[in-house]
Order: structure tokens, then sequence, then C-alpha cells
């Protein structure tokens, strides 16, 4: 189960590569929107967004190291699935 150690952030840089392509190419309308003044500014955003990537990416590191190959199954699906949802989010909401 090693090879994960290396496929689960690569799947996680694909997936936020991804978003973030979506994501440039859609902000047209987003731009002219009145926004709250307490709205954080993108550059806020997308250091959240690492962040939380980041961390998904070490806590499903934690979880192969600790499991066997049946109990990872399950997060190991969730997984894919959030990172599937992320991107689909981008798309569809951008």
């Amino acid at each position: 189960m090693k090879f994960l150690y290396g496929i689960l952030p690569i799947a996680i840089l694909i997936a936020s590569l991804t978003g973030s392509a979506i994501t440039s190419n859609g902000m047209t309308w987003y731009d002219t929107l009145r926004l709250p003044s307490f709205t954080p500014a993108g550059g806020i955003i997308g250091a959240v967004w690492t962040i939380l990537f980041i961390l998904l990416a070490i806590g499903m590191i934690l979880i192969v190291r600790d499991g066997k190959k049946e109990t990872i199954r399950l997060p190991l699906a969730v997984f894919g699935v959030n990172i599937l949802l992320n991107v689909l989010w981008s798309a569809i909401f951008f």
C-alpha cells in the first residue's frame, strides 16, 4: 500500500489544478457581483483551499499508513468521491 503515498498527493494536485483551471476561466460573472465588505480576497480563498488539500492528503496518508487493506477501502472510496465532487463543484458553480 506504500504506492499510495505518491498517488494520493498526485490525485489531490491534479484535482486542485483542474478545479483552478475551471475556476479561472469562468470568473467574469463573479467579478461583476456586488459582494459584501467581509468577502475574503481571492488570494485568501486560494490559500485556504491549498491548506485544505494539503491536510486532506496528510490525513489520507495517515489512514493508509495505519490501516490494513480491508480497513482503508471505505476511506479511499470517500476520498475519491470527495476529489470528484471538488472538481465537479468548480465545473458546475463557475
